[in-house]
């Protein structure tokens, strides 16, 4: 998905989950980039909610939601290796993406 106006902020969600009984354990990752108009946006996930607001600004901020099931923060550490979270820019294009190496009894 490619947009190309003045884009202020993009949210994605990236969960991974193991199994029902453990608890859910909530995270956020943001970034901010300076853009000119006419910037191009790509994101992409594996699964959840994209939600993108533009203004007039000249910053974009990519706040990724991670929802982790897991009993600690330890457990929760040791799935978050094995998702993929980039968020780059390369000119006036962004690229936001989340993707998981297995997607075994996950949850998006």
């Amino acid at each position: 998905m490619i947009y190309s106006n003045r884009i202020v902020s993009a949210a994605f969600l990236a969960a991974v989950a193991t199994s029902v009984a453990s608890a859910k354990i909530d995270r956020e990752v943001e970034k901010t980039f300076v853009v000119q108009p006419g910037m191009h946006l790509k994101v992409s996930t594996l699964g959840g909610n994209v939600t993108v607001h533009s203004s007039g600004d000249t910053k974009v901020t990519i706040v990724a939601k991670e929802h982790i099931h897991a009993d600690n923060d330890v457990e929760a550490d040791d799935m978050l290796k094995k998702l993929e979270l980039t968020m780059e820019q390369s000119g006036n294009d962004i690229t936001a993406s989340a993707s998981y190496e297995h997607s075994i009894g996950m949850h998006w």
